[in-house]
């Protein structure tokens, strides 16, 4: 899936119609496929917005996401890449929540400092 540069994806807050994923009160955007997605922002729709509104982006184990210049807001944990799963983020990756990852994720070489620094915990687990 691509998602277009500009694009706001909007998540209801503590909400799931499906009651599944890894929080079953909880939107998440589930890639199990491939998803591109470059100056996208990733929020709440709470007019009230908190952290914690939405799961995240859950990236399955056969999946990978290519996250470049995108956002990510209110969300539980920004992104939690699963097993062999694959996330790269490039250049300016400013993301609030904290970040689980258990496959491999990647950050552009030139901006890896200032794109970590900015998260509240990375948890990297071997594949």
């Amino acid at each position: 899936m691509t998602i277009e540069p500009g694009t706001e994806m909007v998540f209801k807050a503590n909400w799931d119609d499906q009651h599944g994923g890894y929080d079953p009160e909880k939107c998440e955007l589930i890639v199990e496929g491939t998803l591109e997605a470059n100056g996208v922002t990733f929020k709440s729709g709470s007019g009230s917005p908190s952290n914690s509104d939405w799961q995240g982006i859950r990236v399955l184990s056969r999946g990978s996401a290519n996250l470049t210049n995108c956002t990510i807001e209110h969300a539980v944990v920004g992104v939690s890449s699963e097993s062999s799963s694959s996330v790269t983020s490039q250049e300016g990756f400013p993301v609030f929540g904290q970040v689980v990852v258990s496959g491999k994720m990647e950050a552009d070489k030139r901006r890896r400092r200032s794109a970590l620094r900015r998260l509240f915990s990375v948890k990297v687990r071997k594949p």
